[in-house]
């Protein structure tokens, strides 16, 4: 398909526009995307913007304050060596690594954000029974802990036998 604006190169970019339920669709060439103005998306920069948003909200005050005060305070990730600073100032992790290295960093603001730490939103339902399941098995070896600590050996037994059966039927 030919570009819509200058019909001479090849198009290689899609651009749906809708405005007030009004939809717009057009199929520019690279240059021409580059040229247009009004679709701020594909300018030149747009990943350090997107940068500056996740940035904004992690350097805020309060949570700055609070993070680098965490009591794993690493220096850098010894992956990709990302600092706590510089992880801070981009506020995005440098790779998978950095999760772990930083969770200090991340658990207060996330918390904050969706008022968990851990996924509680739907389930795939082709998971639902696996994911039950694993989620049920992990909370009767909590409660086998519990009640092996306060030394209740019979309810231990009874948690411990449902553990078994849980696992025998995967």
């Amino acid at each position: 398909m030919k570009c819509q604006k200058c019909n001479k190169n090849q198009a290689t970019t899609h651009i749906t526009q809708v405005i007030n339920g009004n939809k717009t669709e057009m199929y520019l060439c690279r240059e021409c995307s580059e040229e247009n103005q009004d679709i701020l998306f594909f300018k030149p920069g747009f990943d350090q913007e997107f940068e500056n948003l996740f940035s904004g909200f992690w350097n805020k005050p309060q949570l700055l304050a609070t993070s680098l005060t965490g009591k794993n305070n690493v220096e850098s990730c010894s992956v990709c060596k990302m600092t706590a600073s510089e992880f801070l100032r981009k506020g995005k992790p440098g790779c998978s690594n950095c999760y772990s290295v930083f969770s200090d960093h991340l658990l207060r603001p996330l918390k904050q954000i969706h008022g968990s730490t851990h996924h509680t939103g739907k389930i795939p339902s082709r998971k639902t029974k696996d994911i039950k399941s694993a989620d049920q098995l992990k909370k009767l070896e909590q409660e086998l802990n519990l009640a092996v600590m306060e030394q209740k050996f019979e309810e231990a037994a009874v948690i411990r036998d449902k553990i078994n059966e849980l696992r025998s039927q995967h």
